[in-house]
């Protein structure tokens, strides 16, 4: 007979993987992460293949440390759409030189980012929720929007020096730190279309930086202190010719790549809505490509009835900016010296509105370019 001609080896080797497929029928569509619908021969390869995958692998390697109880499969089809080839997709060029994905499980280099994180077994995947190996820094490629003590207070000099700001009501309000406010740095159309633009995209709750995630972003957190409602500016609102022609004047204002600003933030506060004290700086990005939130600029798009004023409290003395359609008021976040550092001295608050709403509208500034990270899903 056949297995009379096998060594002892082979024989355990086959019964070791009998064995193993026996236990993997009955356990690992659910050992890691939600149990999988199996539809096809080719997922249950899968389901074969990534449970060695884990145990062999990830459950072994110490490089996997960090992220081996994260690594799960968060959907029941992750099975099924590894065996459709959705882990892996090759970027090829179209006749017009652009790149366009292609789906192709024969190109390890290039990965889908959903399949990554939310199939990482299905996909092999779990260095991937790796943040520093899925979005890794090149600091070679980089620059900094402001050096160590020749940046921060040379922009607000040159903001301060300049004729066309001083024409329209500049106030510096504080310089160490600075706190400086222009009037009619937007027009009354340009205010008017942003507020209706927030409202085409629609407000949602305000937000906070949550806790970190299993693939190294952090997600939101509500915030009881934090009332408003926001729109981000991005898609149509972020093609209109009007954000273009404020998002141009907010570069040449602060003299800083476009590049290396968030999308517009464009806020809404309603009566009894505040945002309580706080600080921009967003400590965890000082390690990542983007870099930290270096200044805000805030636009006040509407005359506020009552309430609402911008205060600064822990500065001596205290300042306080009331809105005013069309006024910008700027601050930093960082320290002249060292722009990776906070500057806790900016802790600032949006009081409550009383009567009427208040309007406005955010862009941060970071310290490196925050767009094109953005773009790669490395953000936040």
């Amino acid at each position: 007979c056949e297995v009379c001609t096998l060594t002892n080896d082979q024989l355990d080797d086959m019964i070791e993987q009998h064995e193993e497929q026996r236990v993997y029928k009955k356990e690992a569509k659910k050992y890691f992460g939600l149990k999988q619908k199996i539809r096809s021969e080719k997922a249950k390869e899968i389901i074969l293949s990534s449970y060695r995958y884990m145990k062999e692998v990830v459950m072994k390697e110490d490089r996997f440390e960090t992220v081996r109880k994260g690594c799960l499969n968060r959907d029941r089809e992750c099975a099924e759409m590894a065996a459709q080839g959705h882990c892996q997709k090759q970027i090829s060029q179209t006749t017009d030189g652009t790149n366009e994905g292609e789906e192709n499980d024969s190109s390890p280099e290039f990965y889908d980012d959903w399949m990554d994180t939310n199939c990482p077994v299905a996909c092999m995947s779990c260095h991937r929720l790796i943040f520093e190996e899925r979005c890794p820094w090149n600091k070679t490629n980089e620059f900094d929007t402001w050096a160590p003590g020749n940046g921060l207070n040379k922009m607000f000099e040159r903001i301060e020096a300049d004729p066309q700001w001083q024409e329209r009501g500049l106030i510096v309000h504080s310089r160490d730190p600075w706190v400086v406010t222009i009037d009619n740095f937007t027009t009354p159309e340009e205010c008017e279309r942003l507020i209706e633009m927030g409202g085409r995209v629609g407000y949602e709750r305000s937000m906070d930086v949550g806790e970190l995630q299993h693939d190294g972003t952090y997600g939101d957190s509500l915030n009881d202190g934090r009332t408003s409602t926001n729109a981000w500016c991005d898609d149509e609102c972020w093609t209109n010719n009007i954000t273009g022609k404020v998002l141009q004047r907010i570069e040449n204002l602060t003299d800083t790549p476009y590049n290396y600003s968030e999308h517009m933030q464009l806020l809404r506060y309603q009566p009894g809505q505040y945002y309580n004290q706080h600080h921009d700086y967003i400590d965890h990005l000082a390690d990542r490509a983007e870099g930290v939130r270096i200044l805000t600029v805030f636009l006040y798009l509407n005359d506020v009835e009552e309430g609402g004023a911008t205060s600064f409290p822990t500065l001596d003395p205290p300042i306080m900016v009331q809105p005013k359609r069309g006024r910008v008021l700027l601050w930093p976040s960082v320290l002249d010296s060292n722009p990776s550092e906070v500057d806790d001295r900016t802790e600032h608050e949006a009081q409550p509105v009383t009567k009427g709403f208040k309007y406005g509208a955010n862009v941060w500034v970071h310290l490196r370019d925050f767009k094109s990270v953005d773009e790669k899903g490395c953000t936040s």
